[in-house]
Formats: C-alpha cells, structure tokens, sequence
C-alpha cells in the first residue's frame, strides 16, 4: 500500500513516532482498543522523483508484540542466570554436546587458574585442555573429558586432585 508523504496519514505516523520522515525499522507501543497494549513494527522507505523530492513510501506495519514480549523474557531469563552463574562459588563451565557453545564463570577461571586467552575463547574443549594439564595422575584431556563427560544415562560425580594438591568435587549432567 504506498502513502503519498504528503497524507494525513504518513504525517500522523510520522507525527506519532516523534520523527522524521522517511521512517525506517521503527517500534510503536500502543493500545488497543480493548486496552491490550500493542506493539507494531514499522518499516517504511520513501520514493523521490526525478528531482530528489519525495513523493510516496512504502510501508510495513506488523503486530510483533508476542515476539517482543518473548524476546523481553528471554533478556531477563539470560540476565538472572548470568548473574546466579556470576555469583556462585563454583566454578561452572556449561558446553553444548559438540563443546562449540559453552558458558562459564570467573570462578572457574580463579579455581584452575586458567589464562586469560583461553578463558576468554569460550572454547569448552580448549577449557578442558587445560583443566587436564592441572589434574594429577591424568595422563592427558582425555581423563578429564571422561571424568566431566556425561552420556545420555545421566550425571558424574568425580573427585579431582589438581598436581598443587586442591581437591575438586566435578559434577556434570545432559
């Protein structure tokens, strides 16, 4: 549906928005009439003539207030559990089947003494990589990847002796 920019209408968007027109990628709160609040994405691109001067836009408007509403839940659901993972005594490493994704805390990097440039790759095999040069009487990754590994069955508890002679509760679950 193209809007002649000079329309009650693109001006009453544009008015309504605080802003300027051409509008581009832009959210609008409001209610309905029932009073359900609404918000509505709208996207619009102006076209100019010959001359340069603008003589219509395009727009789309769409109802994205249950996206908007789960995306603000998944903000605060990953800022609470970022903060309990910050704020726990443990040091915790999360990592996805294939150890691409993980997540972990600074406890983890203070306990085992981690090196800033492997810490901060984020990297869970390289992680585990280091974690195993520390244990004692592992003869390499492999120990600890089996000893912190968890198949489908269900979790592992391993106790772990570092070569400086702290010893290490290790819990892993799918």
């Amino acid at each position: 549906h193209a809007v002649p920019l000079g329309s009650n209408l693109a001006l009453l968007v544009g008015l309504r928005l605080g802003c300027a027109l051409p509008l581009r990628d832009r959210l609008l709160h409001g209610k309905k009439k029932d009073g359900a609040a609404i918000v509505v994405s709208i996207t619009s691109k102006a076209h100019y003539n010959s001359a340069g001067e603008a003589e219509w836009m395009d727009s789309v408007l769409a109802d994205v207030t249950e996206s908007k509403r789960r995306q603000d839940e998944l903000l605060w659901k990953t800022a609470l559990l970022e903060a309990q993972l910050e704020s726990s005594l443990d040091g915790i490493l999360i990592s996805g089947a294939d150890g691409a994704d993980s997540m972990t805390n600074k406890m983890l990097k203070s306990l085992w003494d981690i090196p800033s440039a492997v810490f901060e790759s984020q990297d869970a095999a390289a992680i585990f990589e280091y974690i195993a040069g520390q244990v004692k009487g592992a003869p390499g990754s492999h120990a600890v990847m089996s000893a912190l590994a968890v198949g489908s069955a269900g979790g592992a508890r391993e106790e772990l002796e570092t070569e400086a002679g702290l010893v290490l509760d290790s819990y892993a679950a799918p």
